[in-house]
Formats: structure tokens, sequence, C-alpha cells
């Protein structure tokens, strides 16, 4: 599989790095206590959007399985830098999440 590059280091380059943006991602959890989410986590934009809850344990993984809402967050506001794991496109904006459960959960 070939890999995908988005291109965003000029971009870093000339500063724009999302500082002051706001990413919102809609997905099934996110685990905020992640290293490269949690300097960015901002939990007043986050929301569960079935109970209203703006409570972090309301918007974590509950199963091995829901990874994908943390993977989309970090893809594109993960702080990175850090040599743990990825650098999102937008490493300085703020994230919110809001939880919308797929399939059983």
């Amino acid at each position: 599989v070939e890999s995908i590059d988005v291109n965003v280091e000029p971009l870093w380059e000339e500063g724009i790095t999302g500082e002051g943006a706001l990413v919102c991602v809609v997905d099934d959890s996110l685990d905020v206590d992640n290293p490269d989410i949690r300097g960015n986590y901002d939990p007043t934009y986050s929301l569960n959007l079935v109970t209203g809850s703006q409570a972090d344990e309301d918007i974590k993984p509950t199963k091995a399985d829901q990874a994908h809402g943390t993977f989309s967050a970090g893809a594109a506001a993960a702080r990175g830098g850090d040599g743990i794991g990825l650098t999102g496109a937008a490493p300085r904006s703020r994230l919110g999440f809001h939880h919308l459960p797929l399939g059983d959960d």
C-alpha cells in the first residue's frame, strides 16, 4: 500500500499550525488520556450526542475496537513532536469531540 502524504509540512513552516482554531470530530469515542490528544483536548467543546453529557467518561472508549475516533482526532489535531505518536494536520488547535455511538454501542 502506497503511503498518503497530505503535505502539511510547508504550512507548518509558514507558521500555519491551527493556533487559535477549534477542530471538532464526530465519531465513536475518544481516548482523552492519549498523550498525543491530551494537550489539545478541550472538554468545553465535547459532548455525548445521545445523552447530552459533557463528562469525559461519556466519550471514552468502552470496547477494545473503539479506536477510530481517537485515530481520526489524532490525524486532525494530535500535538505531536513528543516522539510518542503522530502529529496531526493542525497540531496547535483546540480539539473538541462529539461522541456519536455507532453500531451496538
